[in-house]
């Protein structure tokens, strides 16, 4: 267990960082995001002191949701024997940015991008070496959708405090984190999500709606049923989808 830790202490050690392409695409990503989250804050209040702070604030959420997001992605894979190495995806950018500016801020869409996965060959002696585990990588992906979700819990769980209740800024912190796992997932080529779609579709049929519900509870009940709802609709959607489509294509 303490060479299993050491191991996985050591990939991180060695390759968590993040490339000088990478970390130019991420300032851009969190700049663009944090623009289409802050481009419109919802209030009548049109001063430019107003709209700069509001914009700075939406800046800095995107940034905590993103970074989070993405290590987790580094840490999975490393500890799974591969570095995944961010893509923004531009489509995905201009698209959500037009929107925007199209909607006036009414319409969020965060799909700045996935990731590659390369092997860590030093690391790979008495395992499987060559290629790629797509099992990994599609956790990989789901892993970061994941943390941002349970990142919208832990300042859910905050705002149960008193002092802390109806507080706009962290409202805004736990829905920019639940759009965002929501959208990650999305089974398009340039997300995550289409990762784990590959990796195996049961395990996508059964984890997304469970995310979409589990985030959407996180918003509008509680953390709590939220959990509760997770597991109960990944175990349901399993289900179904095993004896309506999965099972018969095994038979065959």
């Amino acid at each position: 267990m303490n060479f299993v830790l050491y191991n996985a202490l050591d990939k991180v050690r060695r390759y968590y960082n993040f490339t000088r392409l990478e970390a130019r695409n991420l300032i851009i990503t969190i700049l663009v995001l944090g623009f289409i989250v802050g481009f419109n804050d919802g209030t009548t209040d049109s001063s430019f002191v107003y709209w700069i702070t509001n914009m700075f604030n939406s800046i800095l959420i995107v940034a905590l949701a993103v970074l989070v997001h993405e290590s987790t992605h580094r840490i999975i894979a490393l500890i799974g024997g591969y570095r995944a190495e961010y893509r923004v995806w531009w489509y995905g950018l201009m698209f959500g940015l037009i929107l925007t500016i199209v909607s006036r801020g009414k319409i969020w869409f965060l799909i700045p991008g996935g990731f590659i996965v390369d092997v860590l060959q030093r690391h790979r002696l008495g395992h499987f070496r060559y290629g790629i585990n797509y099992w990994i990588v599609g956790m990989v992906a789901f892993m970061g959708a994941l943390s941002n979700l349970l990142l919208a819990m832990s300042f859910k769980i905050l705002m149960y405090i008193q002092y802390f209740q109806g507080n706009p800024l962290l409202e805004k912190v736990v829905l920019v984190n639940v759009i965002y796992a929501i959208m990650s997932l999305l089974p398009l080529p340039g997300l995550g999500g289409i990762n784990l779609l590959y990796a195996s579709r049961i395990t996508y049929v059964s984890l997304y709606p469970a995310l979409i519900a589990a985030g959407l509870l996180t918003l509008y009940a509680g953390v709590f049923i939220a959990v509760i709802s997770f597991i109960l609709v990944a175990a349901l959607a399993w289900v179904i989808f095993y004896f309506t489509y999965e099972g018969d294509s095994y038979a065959e």
